[in-house]
């Protein structure tokens, strides 16, 4: 059905050529119309109208119009111009947009091409591209049902990575950072008198000799080690506090002495056999629980030859526990020392609470525990690791000769027994 018919049909008044009864009545043609029919049907008629003829002259004036003014032409002129502009406007609008159709149906064809491809890759179920997937054909009205496929072999569910182990933080030490730079500038080291005392001691518990080969477990600043190498004994140094080993190499070298000063662990000593003595002054043994306090002793002892020496000394136990709790304070280089101590019965452990104030304004607080020995609770361990006590001193004084309680220190000299 044509436009014009849809026109036609939407008029409620107008005729209709649907078939529908039409509302012309043929009286209603006048018979001047009538006879003007009748006439151009047959022009020949007796009632045709009549022609009058004209002249040659008359003729050529109907036949010619008369040209149109000036101003009417210049304005016909201008107006075709803009009628001929606009229509190659029209024109040129008409190719564009033909242009962007053709481009738009070729985008059209691509994309389908594009969505078809990837349709292709993507999995039917649509789930990563969050286009729901199209109906299987069997769900179509009048499609036939597809033959049942074989169920796929589910994926085996993916086990979850294990986490990494959480590496706990190593608690450090108090040795291990107690003995710095401000740590030695609340020591007072002995003078050149003292020092020299303390040596002829240890010489001569130990019999030292020039030549013989000496260890200085927890040397510290190498003051004993220095002064037994200028004597002739060959020493070696090992301590764990870095600023006090410089010191002590730098000390050397000034002195023109060959010491080896090692950086090193009591509890990871591996000598075998190299020393002829081995000197542990100043309560340095102790630092440790009793068992690893035991596994030090027994490296001590493997760094002996047979029939080596140990000098060990270390504060006495029932000395200290006379005078304790107890609160103490001294002066430093630059700086103030306090500290507050006691000894639990229980552990047999000496506690001590340091508070250093320095002159430059920076305090240092620290703690540390210290395992205290009676002479029976020393000479357990020693037995045990494999030496014989030979004797046992309270003070450089009294060579030999042990006091008890009253002696402030134990001076035990122990030779390595063969097993």
């Amino acid at each position: 059905m044509s436009g014009a018919q849809d026109e036609l049909e939407r008029a409620g008044d107008e005729p209709s050529i649907s078939g529908r009864p039409s509302t012309i009545i043929a009286s209603d043609i006048s018979d001047a119309a009538q006879r003007e029919a009748e006439s151009i049907a047959d022009p020949f008629g007796d009632d045709a109208p009549e022609i009058a003829l004209l002249t040659e002259d008359e003729e050529e004036r109907v036949s010619t119009p008369p040209p149109p003014p000036p101003e009417a032409l210049a304005a016909s002129a201008s107006g075709n111009d803009d009628e001929d502009s606009v229509i190659e406007l029209e024109g040129t609008e008409v190719e564009e947009e033909l242009d962007e159709a053709a481009e738009v149906e070729e985008d059209d064809e691509e994309l389908e091409l594009d969505e078809a491809d990837v349709a292709e890759e993507l999995p039917s179920s649509g789930r990563e591209s969050g286009v729901p997937p199209e109906p299987p054909r069997d769900s179509l009205p009048g499609s036939r049902p597809a033959a049942p496929s074989a169920p796929a072999a589910a994926a085996p569910p993916s086990k979850p990575r294990p986490a990494a182990p959480a590496v706990p933080e190593r608690k450090v030490a108090w040795f291990e950072e107690f003995f710095s730079d401000d740590y030695l500038r609340t020591v007072r080291p002995p003078g050149p008198r003292a020092l020299a005392t303390e040596c002829n001691f240890i010489v001569d518990m130990l019999g030292i000799v020039p030549g013989t080969t000496v260890l200085d477990v927890g040397c510290g600043l190498g003051l004993h080690a220095i002064e037994l190498a200028q004597r002739g004994a060959l020493v070696v140094g090992l301590d764990l506090s870095l600023p006090m080993l410089s010191r002590a190499a730098d000390e050397a070298q000034d002195r023109g002495l060959q010491i080896n000063f090692l950086h090193g662990d009591m509890r990871e000593m591996t000598f075998d056999g190299a020393f002829d003595c081995v000197l542990c002054w100043g309560t340095t043994f102790g630092y440790f629980e009793d068992e690893v306090n035991g596994k030090v002793m027994r490296r001590i002892y493997d760094a002996l030859r047979p029939g080596g020496k140990l000098l060990l000394d270390v504060v006495n136990r029932d000395f200290l526990l006379r005078s304790q709790p107890n609160s103490v304070w001294f002066e430093g280089d630059g700086c103030v020392c306090m500290e507050e101590t006691r000894v639990n019965p229980l552990t047999s452990r000496l506690e001590v609470r340091r508070n250093v104030m320095l002159d430059d304004g920076r305090q240092r607080d620290a703690t540390y525990s210290l395992r205290v020995y009676s002479l029976h609770e020393l000479g357990q361990v020693m037995t045990k690791a494999g030496f014989r006590v030979i004797s046992v001193s309270g003070t450089m004084a009294t060579p030999g000769v042990f006091f008890g309680a009253d002696s402030p220190r134990m001076i035990v000299l122990a030779e390595r027994r063969e097993d």
